[in-house]
Protein backbone atom coordinates (compact mmCIF):
# COMPACT_ATOMS: atom_id res chain seq x y z
CA UNK A 1 0.00 0.00 0.00
CA UNK A 2 2.84 2.18 0.72
CA UNK A 3 4.93 1.35 -2.38
CA UNK A 4 1.47 2.64 -3.94
CA UNK A 5 1.44 5.72 -2.35
CA UNK A 6 4.57 6.58 -2.99
CA UNK A 7 3.96 5.81 -6.74
CA UNK A 8 0.89 8.10 -7.01
CA UNK A 9 2.71 11.01 -5.41
CA UNK A 10 5.73 10.64 -7.89
CA UNK A 11 3.18 10.65 -10.45
CA UNK A 12 1.27 13.31 -9.37
CA UNK A 13 4.93 15.81 -8.82
CA UNK A 14 5.87 14.52 -12.49
CA UNK A 15 2.61 15.92 -14.07
CA UNK A 16 2.61 18.87 -12.24
CA UNK A 17 6.24 19.43 -13.21
CA UNK A 18 4.90 18.86 -16.97
CA UNK A 19 2.30 21.13 -16.76
CA UNK A 20 4.57 24.01 -15.50
CA UNK A 21 7.43 23.50 -17.81
CA UNK A 22 4.83 23.22 -20.56
CA UNK A 23 3.36 26.29 -19.20
CA UNK A 24 6.76 28.12 -19.11
CA UNK A 25 7.52 27.18 -22.70
CA UNK A 26 4.13 28.76 -23.70
CA UNK A 27 4.86 32.07 -22.01
CA UNK A 28 8.08 32.19 -23.34
CA UNK A 29 6.90 31.53 -26.88
CA UNK A 30 4.33 34.33 -26.24
CA UNK A 31 7.11 36.15 -25.19
CA UNK A 32 8.92 35.79 -28.23
CA UNK A 33 5.99 35.89 -30.70
CA UNK A 34 6.34 39.14 -32.07
CA UNK A 35 10.13 38.11 -33.38
CA UNK A 36 8.44 34.89 -34.56
CA UNK A 37 8.72 35.27 -38.78
CA UNK A 38 5.19 34.85 -39.94
CA UNK A 39 5.03 32.50 -43.53
CA UNK A 40 4.81 34.72 -46.92
CA UNK A 41 1.67 33.80 -48.76
CA UNK A 42 2.31 31.09 -51.66
CA UNK A 43 3.67 32.56 -54.45
CA UNK A 44 1.26 30.06 -56.19
CA UNK A 45 -2.61 31.42 -56.52
CA UNK A 46 -4.32 28.23 -56.67
CA UNK A 47 -2.72 27.63 -53.06
CA UNK A 48 -4.29 31.03 -52.19
CA UNK A 49 -7.69 31.29 -50.39
CA UNK A 50 -10.44 32.77 -52.52
CA UNK A 51 -9.79 34.40 -55.54
CA UNK A 52 -6.69 36.34 -56.89
CA UNK A 53 -6.02 39.36 -54.69
CA UNK A 54 -4.96 42.12 -57.54
CA UNK A 55 -8.35 41.39 -59.76
CA UNK A 56 -10.40 44.26 -59.73
CA UNK A 57 -14.80 44.29 -60.48
CA UNK A 58 -15.96 47.51 -61.86
CA UNK A 59 -19.27 48.36 -62.21
CA UNK A 60 -20.70 45.34 -61.66
CA UNK A 61 -24.49 45.29 -59.51
CA UNK A 62 -23.99 43.17 -56.57
CA UNK A 63 -25.89 40.15 -57.26
CA UNK A 64 -23.56 40.09 -61.20
CA UNK A 65 -20.40 40.80 -59.34
CA UNK A 66 -21.16 37.84 -56.80
CA UNK A 67 -22.13 35.33 -59.86
CA UNK A 68 -18.74 36.30 -61.68
CA UNK A 69 -16.69 35.62 -58.50
CA UNK A 70 -18.26 32.20 -58.15
CA UNK A 71 -17.84 31.00 -61.86
CA UNK A 72 -14.23 32.13 -61.37
CA UNK A 73 -13.58 30.33 -58.49
CA UNK A 74 -15.03 27.52 -60.49
CA UNK A 75 -12.49 27.86 -63.24
CA UNK A 76 -9.81 27.70 -60.07
CA UNK A 77 -11.04 24.32 -58.83
CA UNK A 78 -11.46 23.07 -62.22
CA UNK A 79 -9.39 24.70 -64.86
CA UNK A 80 -6.26 25.81 -63.05
CA UNK A 81 -4.45 26.38 -66.04
CA UNK A 82 -6.96 28.55 -67.33
CA UNK A 83 -7.20 30.46 -63.98
CA UNK A 84 -3.31 31.52 -63.61
CA UNK A 85 -3.42 32.69 -66.75
CA UNK A 86 -6.00 34.81 -65.85
CA UNK A 87 -4.19 35.95 -62.65
CA UNK A 88 -1.46 36.88 -65.27
CA UNK A 89 -3.37 38.17 -68.12
CA UNK A 90 -6.30 40.11 -66.30
CA UNK A 91 -6.07 43.26 -64.23
CA UNK A 92 -9.61 44.37 -64.72
CA UNK A 93 -13.20 42.79 -64.96
CA UNK A 94 -15.54 45.42 -66.12
CA UNK A 95 -19.54 44.88 -66.70
CA UNK A 96 -21.06 45.79 -69.78
CA UNK A 97 -24.53 47.14 -68.88
CA UNK A 98 -25.84 47.13 -72.29
CA UNK A 99 -27.75 44.34 -73.32
CA UNK A 100 -26.76 44.74 -77.28
CA UNK A 101 -23.02 44.53 -76.64
CA UNK A 102 -21.08 41.67 -76.56
CA UNK A 103 -18.31 40.89 -73.75
CA UNK A 104 -14.99 42.36 -74.98
CA UNK A 105 -11.29 41.56 -74.01
CA UNK A 106 -8.35 44.36 -74.36
CA UNK A 107 -4.96 42.48 -73.32
CA UNK A 108 -2.46 45.01 -73.67
CA UNK A 109 -4.55 47.08 -70.69
CA UNK A 110 -5.01 43.63 -69.29
CA UNK A 111 -8.80 44.34 -69.30
CA UNK A 112 -12.01 41.92 -69.84
CA UNK A 113 -15.75 43.03 -70.46
CA UNK A 114 -18.37 41.18 -69.18
CA UNK A 115 -22.13 41.79 -71.01
CA UNK A 116 -25.26 41.49 -69.84
CA UNK A 117 -26.40 40.24 -73.40
CA UNK A 118 -24.55 36.60 -72.30
CA UNK A 119 -25.24 36.90 -68.41
CA UNK A 120 -29.26 36.86 -69.19
CA UNK A 121 -29.20 34.47 -72.30
CA UNK A 122 -31.91 32.46 -72.44
CA UNK A 123 -33.63 33.61 -69.55
CA UNK A 124 -30.68 32.28 -67.08
CA UNK A 125 -29.05 34.72 -64.68
CA UNK A 126 -24.68 34.28 -64.68
CA UNK A 127 -25.27 30.68 -66.62
CA UNK A 128 -23.79 28.25 -69.36
CA UNK A 129 -23.14 31.02 -71.83
CA UNK A 130 -22.41 33.63 -69.50
CA UNK A 131 -19.58 30.92 -67.72
CA UNK A 132 -18.65 30.26 -71.66
CA UNK A 133 -18.11 33.48 -72.38
CA UNK A 134 -15.30 34.36 -69.12
CA UNK A 135 -13.20 31.35 -70.36
CA UNK A 136 -13.31 32.86 -74.12
CA UNK A 137 -12.21 36.29 -72.78
CA UNK A 138 -9.46 34.94 -70.47
CA UNK A 139 -7.57 33.29 -73.71
CA UNK A 140 -8.00 36.69 -75.37
CA UNK A 141 -5.65 37.26 -72.82
CA UNK A 142 -3.13 34.77 -73.38
CA UNK A 143 0.78 35.82 -75.04
CA UNK A 144 0.31 36.24 -78.66
CA UNK A 145 -0.44 32.84 -80.89
CA UNK A 146 -3.84 32.02 -79.33
CA UNK A 147 -5.73 35.12 -78.02
CA UNK A 148 -7.58 35.25 -81.57
CA UNK A 149 -11.18 34.31 -82.06
CA UNK A 150 -10.04 30.84 -83.21
CA UNK A 151 -7.91 30.03 -79.97
CA UNK A 152 -10.90 31.64 -77.55
CA UNK A 153 -13.20 29.51 -79.51
CA UNK A 154 -11.35 25.87 -78.36
CA UNK A 155 -10.79 27.65 -75.37
CA UNK A 156 -13.95 27.99 -74.00
CA UNK A 157 -14.44 24.51 -75.89
CA UNK A 158 -11.89 22.70 -73.88
CA UNK A 159 -12.54 24.64 -70.72
CA UNK A 160 -16.30 24.21 -71.08
CA UNK A 161 -16.17 20.72 -70.53
CA UNK A 162 -14.66 20.72 -67.72
CA UNK A 163 -17.08 23.19 -66.13
CA UNK A 164 -20.35 21.22 -67.33
CA UNK A 165 -21.38 22.84 -69.96
CA UNK A 166 -24.24 21.67 -72.04
CA UNK A 167 -23.11 19.55 -74.97
CA UNK A 168 -24.78 21.81 -77.62
CA UNK A 169 -22.83 25.42 -76.51
CA UNK A 170 -19.43 22.89 -77.00
CA UNK A 171 -20.20 21.68 -80.09
CA UNK A 172 -20.99 25.23 -81.35
CA UNK A 173 -18.04 26.75 -79.66
CA UNK A 174 -15.70 24.35 -81.15
CA UNK A 175 -17.37 24.20 -84.15
CA UNK A 176 -16.51 28.22 -85.18
CA UNK A 177 -13.13 27.37 -84.07
CA UNK A 178 -12.57 24.76 -86.58
CA UNK A 179 -14.00 27.18 -89.52
CA UNK A 180 -11.68 29.38 -88.48
CA UNK A 181 -8.86 27.01 -89.07
CA UNK A 182 -7.96 25.90 -85.43
CA UNK A 183 -7.78 22.45 -84.84
CA UNK A 184 -6.32 20.24 -81.78
CA UNK A 185 -2.55 20.26 -82.85
CA UNK A 186 -2.88 23.70 -82.08
CA UNK A 187 -4.43 23.61 -78.92
CA UNK A 188 -2.45 21.18 -77.43
CA UNK A 189 1.05 23.23 -78.34
CA UNK A 190 -0.05 26.31 -76.64
CA UNK A 191 -1.56 24.17 -73.67
CA UNK A 192 1.93 23.15 -72.63
CA UNK A 193 3.45 26.75 -73.23
CA UNK A 194 0.60 28.35 -71.34
CA UNK A 195 1.37 25.62 -68.18
CA UNK A 196 5.00 26.51 -68.77
CA UNK A 197 4.65 30.30 -68.31
CA UNK A 198 2.48 29.43 -65.59
CA UNK A 199 5.12 27.47 -63.72
CA UNK A 200 7.74 30.27 -64.62
CA UNK A 201 5.65 32.71 -63.39
CA UNK A 202 5.00 30.87 -59.82
CA UNK A 203 8.96 30.90 -59.75
CA UNK A 204 9.74 34.75 -60.25
CA UNK A 205 6.98 35.65 -57.86
CA UNK A 206 5.03 37.56 -60.45
CA UNK A 207 1.80 36.75 -59.61
CA UNK A 208 2.72 38.93 -55.75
Amino acid sequence: MKKLITLLVLLGITTAFGAQSQSRNNRICLRLGQQLVVPKPSLNPLEREGLYSKWKFIGFPADKEKRTKEILLKIKEKCPTHYLLACRGIREFHWVSNPNSPSWAYWPDKRVGLSMREYSWGGQSGGSLYALAMLHEIQHCCPKGNEGEDGASWAAFYYGKKIGTPPFLLNWTRGLSLSMGYNQSKWDKQLRIAKALNQKYIREGKYE
